[in-house]
């Protein structure tokens, strides 16, 4: 049986990243090809910049002439025309591409479901922090008067993430509806965007779940992105949910379960402001 190879893709933001299997034959990769593959948030990665090549389970690239930056192995070595295995990566400016094997799944994120029982008394709420969200849920005239409260806690006293959100999500149509209720920028430099994908996984599995990108799992070049997103029902007669999403990168790679267990606490202190809503009215 010939070997089959994935190329996976991560840039600089979490956003940036997709996987694909390499079919049989020729597939140009750049910024802007004319067939084949694009690339379009690294400038440094020219519209037509290398091409892959799989024949008889074997996998080839070759350097384009048309690349106006050198495609660079770990190691720092240039690359012009070689052979390449599962498990090989290099890079063209900030962006990391890595040689796998398919995956069944076809996805680009490694995904972690969290059960409520692990997340139990991980992490405790201040009391000023419990009184602020009662009041607020008490007082409250709106859902976004409750979610920016929420968020403003998480924003204030999370350990790990950069960006913040709370939104709602509407299954009762055919058609999800998605409401954004409240973001926030940890850092200057993040952007903020909502991952449909996880809030979909999340909901529909009626549990935290969080997603590590593949590629950064396996090299500590481009750190490791993450998310995470924690879902309440909050309609008895509609499938209507309230979602908190937040998402991060760490500059060092680890294992799946080395960064569950450096996440836990604040996925803990998420999934009890997300609670509180329906404990207290």
């Amino acid at each position: 049986m010939k070997q089959a190879f994935e190329l996976l893709v991560s840039g600089p933001e979490a956003d940036q990243k997709w996987a694909r299997q390499l079919p049989d034959g020729e597939t140009c990769v750049g910024r802007a090809p004319q067939r084949g593959w694009s690339v379009t948030w690294d400038r440094r990665i020219s519209r037509e910049h290398f091409t892959l090549h799989v024949r008889d389970g074997m996998l080839g690239i070759r350097c384009l002439p048309t690349a106006a930056n050198p495609i660079l192995r770990p190691t720092g070595g240039r690359i012009d025309k070689s052979f390449l295995a599962a498990g090989d990566s290099f890079r063209v400016g900030k962006t990391m591409f890595f040689i796998d094997q398919p995956d069944c799944s076809k996805n680009a994120n490694i995904s972690y479901e969290f059960s409520w029982e692990q997340l139990v008394i991980v992490r405790q709420l201040n009391l000023d922090s419990l009184a602020d969200v009662t009041e607020a849920i008490n007082s409250a005239c709106d859902s976004k008067t409750f979610a920016a409260t929420v968020g403003r806690i998480l924003v204030e006293k999370l350990d790990h993430g950069d960006r913040v959100a709370v939104v709602n999500v509407d299954k009762t149509d055919s058609n999800d509806i998605v409401k954004p209720l409240f973001f926030k920028n940890r850092q200057a430099a993040a952007r903020h965007q909502i991952d449909y994908e996880l809030l979909n996984e999340s909901v529909s599995k009626r549990t935290p779940v969080l997603h590590l990108d593949r590629l950064s799992a396996r090299s500590n070049r481009t750190g490791q992105h993450w998310a995470y997103c924690v879902p309440v029902k909050i309609s008895e007669s509609e499938d209507c949910w309230r979602c908190i999403c937040v998402s991060g990168r760490f500059d060092k790679a680890s294992s799946v379960d080395a960064t569950v267990d450096r996440l836990m606490a604040d996925v803990s202190l998420a999934a009890q402001l997300a609670q509180l809503e329906a404990l207290v009215k």
